[in-house]
């Protein structure tokens, strides 16, 4: 069984309309953390970003599996760019949105009024004197300077928080944006690792369950499947539903191409979940096989068992 590798391709429209929903969906999901971390006066550290970075992955799967992109860098690079725009549009709108309110504000409590120009004109000074940049440079230093407290959800105390200032609010910014960038590239990347027939460019259906063997030792059966001994596989399996836990389950996909390859899942299943759940599962082999594989596979598989483990 060989494993699946992505073709590779995309087009030169995918790759641009992959760009743009980054950008776009980036864009968005940034100004919503920004509205609500504003507005409902709660932002969910980590969480936050994360969530919008669903949104961006989320968007980004539409068009994988739409235009049917196997090109894993070019995905990558649209989920960096998704996620930079995520969270640079959240911290460009708290900067030019809500700091500069904040110091706008103060101005007119004391009776004066500024115009924006007046109001950059002093605030760069500010932060010039301050940190030695300006604008939302300066904004992201003095945003350091004020740090982060991260209080635990839970607490009815406004103390007991953990602070970030300086060198921590940097490195606590630094982990948000990779986990951001990672989901919003990850997501996508599941997509495009799904399965596509070469010759008709169809995407693998979801594989469907056809046999079963016993795992109480399943250490040489696992040693099979990795063999790749699909004569001896169709021996040991059968379809059997009422199989007792532990056990090892097979799932195929075909395409409707009778001669190409087929995908092919063994999970092995350490007990029955609540109701008509299955429980623990851990999926330990995965790939492609021949037509040919399959039916030996087959052939095997419907011969008479005398039982169902491997000596």
């Amino acid at each position: 069984m060989k494993k699946y590798q992505p073709s590779g391709q995309v087009s030169f429209g995918a790759l641009i309309l992959m760009l743009l929903a980054a950008i776009i969906g980036g864009a968005i999901a940034g100004i919503a953390l920004w509205a609500v971390e504003t507005y409902v006066q709660i932002y969910l550290v980590v969480a936050f970003p994360i969530i919008g970075a669903f949104l961006v992955g989320g968007l980004l799967t539409l068009i994988v599996r739409a235009m049917k992109v196997q090109n894993i860098p070019s995905i990558i690079l649209a989920g960096i760019v998704g996620g930079l725009v995520l969270y640079g549009t959240y911290h460009f709108a708290t900067y030019f949105v809500t700091y500069r309110g904040v110091i706008r504000d103060a101005i007119q409590d004391q009776g004066d009024t500024v115009t924006d120009a007046e109001l950059d004109e002093l605030l760069n000074e500010f932060l010039s004197e301050e940190y030695g940049q300006t604008g939302f440079v300066g904004y992201l230093f003095d945003s350091a300077a004020t740090g982060i407290t991260i209080n635990r959800a839970t607490s009815s105390s406004s103390s007991g928080g953990i602070e970030l200032t300086g060198a921590g609010w940097w490195i606590f910014s630094a982990v948000e944006l990779v986990l951001a960038i990672g989901v919003a590239a990850g997501t996508p990347i599941r997509a495009a690792s799904h399965p596509i027939d070469a010759k008709t460019g169809q995407p693998y259906p979801s594989p469907s369950l056809i046999a079963f063997a016993d795992a109480k030792k399943p250490g040489p059966l696992l040693k099979t499947i990795k063999d790749g001994d699909w004569r001896q596989i169709g021996a040991t399996f059968h379809t059997d539903q009422a199989q007792p836990y532990p056990r090892m389950e097979m799932l195929v996909a075909r395409t409707q191409d009778p001669n190409a390859d087929l995908y092919v899942e063994f999970h092995h299943v350490l007990k029955t979940g609540l109701g008509q759940r299955r429980g623990q599962t851990s999926s330990i082999q995965r790939g492609m096989i021949s037509k040919n594989d399959f039916d030996l596979f087959q052939q095997a598989l419907q011969q008479p068992k005398v039982n169902n483990l491997i000596r």
